[in-house]
């Protein structure tokens, strides 16, 4: 139910000849009903917000019950106590109470001894209800108002700019990384910042913004006084409301436009009859300038379980930067675009999606040379093929620039098919090593040839320095010329990657 304050119930009936003696701080209390109360320890049934009319009947000389009477009504959040019949019951109150009512902020209101109780319950009340008629009026009227601004077709600031209209206060729109998106203060998001901490520290009123698969943001509203009353509730809520129907009919035209989008690039990236002009134009109309975009990514996981418990973790964390990037899926992979103006946050963004991903994620990227439309065919190739080494040679990084490493392409062209047997014998006599005296020669060859950081080795392979040291000397006297120092380590490097294709995989 709707109230009124303190401060204006004083103005109403028999409380104007009132005086307040205590508590002036909490003039701004909600007063929602009215109350007598007499009887000692009856204050356990009040419900909060109640101006508590009582003599101090019962405990006219008793100090100690007058405090303990004024911290339960502070606990039972009582709007204020209104003194009746002074001099006729109690003469004066301590200084102790009026101390404590001050410090707890709960009003005291001294009525004269000639005013009758019914002269202060009626009048309250009726303004009250009064402003409760006149409040489900205006909710009535601003459910009305938030139907007929769904149907305009209006931008999220046009939108927050109408609700202001009608409930004369400022609306700040949060998004669901809680970063300030719109407000309706002028220059607001230019000039100023508000952050989601100072939202939850001061006098602010907010709540989710809820679809029905998806947190779309945060409604906030800047409060005159600190209570919101439940009229107030249901109007905040039906803006809420109002704002999840507005961003649920966005979304569902933005999936509509992106399931198209990705169509589009994944009949390009496959290499399909996709119309330049028309390519560049949809991609525009989707809100991004393909020129600009620079590099191509991908991200793959070593099973289905993995993608799907992470794919949608990574999505979510690269939405706050779609000004910056295309982002879709795949197959099991997720593809991504990046913009040339993204370059110095690439690999922030990498390490974080590992970190999201507990590292459970291969990444490969690349970048055009010229133009990205012509050359993304051979790009996403490139990429594919890194993804797959990677998935098989255990020594390879989880991170990979696709032109530091062109062997991931030469190994798997159909010339290599051709010579794959002839590379393949140069590393037989480290195999049958290996089956005799159950040892990793080719596996230490593997990771001293192609892994990046080379004093990791032997923690990777749980073995001591020495025995690293031992095992490539063997590896040099096996093969009996050294495969570590050029040319022969190029060589050996496509030899590795050769022994994980199979013929029907060039």
């Amino acid at each position: 139910m709707s109230g009124i304050t303190v401060k204006e119930a004083m103005s109403i009936g028999a409380l104007k000849k009132s005086k307040l003696v205590a508590g002036h701080e909490g003039v701004n209390n909600i007063i929602t009903n009215v109350t007598v109360m007499e009887i000692p320890h009856s204050i356990e049934w009040l419900r909060g917000h109640e101006l508590m009319i009582t003599a101090l009947y019962q405990i006219k000389d008793d100090t100690s019950e007058q405090l303990k009477l004024i911290r339960e009504s502070k606990a039972k959040n009582i709007a204020a106590l209104a003194l009746c019949y002074p001099g006729l019951y109690y003469h004066t109150l301590d200084q102790q109470v009026l101390d404590l009512a001050n410090k707890l902020s709960l009003p005291i209101i001294e009525v004269p001894v000639d005013i009758a109780y019914i002269e202060i319950i009626t009048p309250l009340i009726n303004r009250i209800q009064q402003n409760h008629v006149t409040e489900l009026n205006e909710t009535i009227q601003l459910q009305n108002r938030m139907n007929k601004i769904l149907s305009m077709e209006l931008n999220l600031s046009q939108f927050i700019q109408e609700i202001k209209r009608f409930i004369n206060q400022d609306i700040y729109i949060f998004d669901q990384h809680r970063q300030l998106l719109k407000s309706t203060v002028d220059g607001f998001e230019e000039k100023n910042h508000l952050f989601w901490e100072d939202v939850t520290r001061n006098h602010f009123y907010y709540e989710e913004i809820k679809g029905i698969e998806k947190s779309f943001g945060y409604l906030v509203i800047h409060l005159s006084q600190e209570q919101v009353d439940s009229v107030q509730q249901i109007k905040y809520l039906t803006i809420t409301n109002s704002l999840s129907l507005f961003f649920s009919h966005n979304d569902a035209i933005n999936r509509i436009k992106e399931n198209y989008q990705q169509n589009m690039l994944v009949d390009w990236l496959s290499g399909q009859d996709v119309v330049p002009s028309y390519f560049y134009k949809t991609i525009n109309e989707l809100g991004h300038n393909f020129h600009y975009f620079h590099y191509l990514m991908m991200l793959s996981f070593s099973n289905s379980e993995l993608y799907e418990k992470n794919r949608t973790k990574i999505v979510h964390f690269l939405d706050k930067y779609r000004a910056h990037l295309i982002v879709f899926t795949l197959g099991q992979q997720v593809i991504i675009l990046i913009s040339e103006t993204f370059h110095h946050d690439i690999m922030e963004i990498i390490h974080a999606m590992q970190n999201i991903a507990d590292k459970d994620v291969l990444i490969a990227y690349t970048n055009k040379n010229k133009n990205l439309f012509i050359e993304g065919v051979k790009l996403y190739k490139d990429l594919r093929n890194a993804v797959f080494f990677m998935k098989r040679v255990q020594a390879l990084p989880k991170i990979i620039y696709t032109p530091s490493f062109p062997l991931l392409t030469v190994a798997r062209s159909e010339a290599m098919n051709n010579v794959r047997t002839t590379f393949n014998r140069l590393i037989e006599p480290l195999q049958e090593y290996d089956r005799q005296s159950s040892n990793d020669l080719v596996l230490t060859l593997e990771y001293l040839l192609l892994y990046p950081n080379q004093s990791e080795i032997p923690d990777i392979l749980h073995i001591h320095r020495n025995t690293l040291t031992y095992r490539k000397t063997r590896i040099i006297d096996i093969l009996g010329f050294n495969p570590f120092e050029p040319p022969l380590k190029g060589q050996f490097e496509l030899v590795i990657l050769l022994s994980y294709v199979d013929s029907h995989e060039f």
